[in-house]
């Protein structure tokens, strides 16, 4: 009769390993942002409207965005601007709006992420990916209120 076999600790450290997935999977939306000579915070700004049930209200995104990412409100502010000279979107009323140039950019750019994601991501169960969202969720959650302890 076979042994039962016992599990090993992994390979590399799950800190390393989340750290490394992150550099990565960051330095290809880079380039795909850069081929569009698009920021990352313009990014952040076109799918937090393409998400948004309503018009987003351009304070709000901007506080909200730069308390998420630790960043100044008025970096935000800068990106929505830039959109907005580019035609993308409108800001008429304070609110944050796709125009229709944007709206079709963003779906298209979002498709060309969408293509890269799953190429990464080729070959993996979808239950081991919905697994890794489970628990990188959790470690989002989690993290914040280890470290104010």
């Amino acid at each position: 009769m076979p042994e039962a076999s016992t599990p090993t600790a992994p390979a590399v450290p799950f800190g390393q390993a989340l750290g490394e997935a992150a550099r990565d999977s960051d330095a290809l939306l880079t380039r795909l942002l850069e081929r569009e000579n698009l920021s990352f915070l313009q990014w952040v700004v076109m799918n937090i409207i393409a998400t948004a049930d309503e018009p987003v209200a351009a304070d709000v995104l901007s506080a909200d965005v730069a308390k998420e990412l630790s960043i100044d409100a008025s970096e935000v502010d800068d990106a929505w601007s830039l959109l907005r000279s580019s035609g993308r979107i409108d800001t008429g009323g304070g609110v944050l709006t796709f125009t229709d140039v944007g709206r079709a950019y963003h779906r298209q750019l979002r498709a060309t992420v969408g293509q890269a994601t799953a190429r990464v991501l080729d070959g993996f169960d979808q239950a081991e990916i919905a697994t890794a969202i489970r628990v990188l969720r959790a470690v989002r959650e989690r993290a914040p209120l280890v470290a104010a302890d």
